[in-house]
């Protein structure tokens, strides 16, 4: 499948019970998502100790600052998992599951 690098879409940034919608491009960077994200947090969490990552991909293997989005096939609407460093220790890579309200 082929990626557009222009495209304009919304990605879902998980974390713990809180979901960030980040609106990029394909040739966003994930530094520049971690950027939103910290705004979104009122700047309290810096860029540098946020980590993004697949859903499917384990904690080991985060997503590289200078990967764009179209080169890791995130498309719309897609889910990505993010955790915060707490000082000098990273946060365990857990995402409540809410659920569907009927």
């Amino acid at each position: 499948m082929s990626y557009n690098k222009n495209a304009m879409f919304y990605i879902r940034c998980k974390r713990r019970n809180q979901t960030f919608f980040i609106h990029v491009e394909g040739s966003s960077t994930f530094h520049s998502v971690k950027n939103q994200i910290s705004l979104a947090v009122g700047g309290s969490t810096p860029p540098e100790d946020i980590k993004i990552y697949l859903p499917q991909k384990t904690a080991e293997e985060d997503l590289p600052d200078d990967g764009t989005v179209s080169d890791h096939e995130v498309g719309n609407d897609a889910v990505l998992n993010v955790v915060f460093k707490d000082g000098e220790v990273w946060e365990d890579l857990e995402v409540e599951d809410i659920g569907v309200v009927e």
